[in-house]
């Protein structure tokens, strides 16, 4: 079953159609998924406005040019979904615990977000739209950084001999991010 073109406001996930498997271009707005269960379900060009998704499975689920604003997405394993044409834009949310390990996230843009302690190694984000991030603990080993820009971002730890950052932006603020294995000391 699909819903397609639907406004779903203040629901909790459990309330909706068990038989529906896909929402197309779809609007929840204020609705509660956390620790739902969302495997091998289709969101297809949805919108997320304040929603909660904490902790919810999403196991083969494909999340396809899906836009998350001011939602509360925490510890979800987004590297256990079906990674065809995987793509999110997340504005205002709080994905900490989040992991996107070994993904390819080139299509996909954050924007004031909270990713600490994210999970990113093995994930190809080049390319991708970075501004004005958390990235405290956030974890970065093999992962393709190219032409990203952190010039905005805070508190981040990237090893360059661990990961490749050819062509990425970084601010003479945040430098410290970079050398932070050299125990060094990064004056003005």
């Amino acid at each position: 079953m699909i819903a397609e073109e639907q406004t779903f406001n203040s629901i909790v996930f459990s309330d909706l159609n068990p038989e529906t498997r896909v929402y197309e271009a779809c609007t929840f707005k204020s609705c509660q998924f956390s620790k739902a269960d969302l495997r091998n379900l289709k969101f297809i060009d949805c919108q997320f406005y304040e929603c909660d998704l904490s902790m919810a499975n999403v196991v083969g689920s494909r999340i396809s040019k899906c836009e998350f604003v001011n939602c509360k997405m925490l510890g979800i394993l987004f590297d256990e979904c079906n990674e065809l044409l995987f793509s999110i834009s997340a504005t205002d949310c709080n994905l900490s615990h989040s992991s996107f390990q070994n993904m390819h996230l080139k299509k996909s843009s954050f924007s004031s977000c909270n990713l600490t302690e994210v999970d990113f190694k093995n994930a190809d984000l080049s390319d991708i739209k970075l501004t004005g991030c958390i990235l405290s603990g956030a974890v970065f080993d093999n992962s393709k950084l190219k032409k990203v820009d952190f010039s905005n971002c805070l508190d981040f730890d990237i090893d360059p001999s661990r990961n490749d950052i050819q062509k990425a932006i970084f601010s003479k603020q945040n430098l410290e991010g970079l050398l932070r294995k050299y125990d060094i000391n990064v004056v003005d």
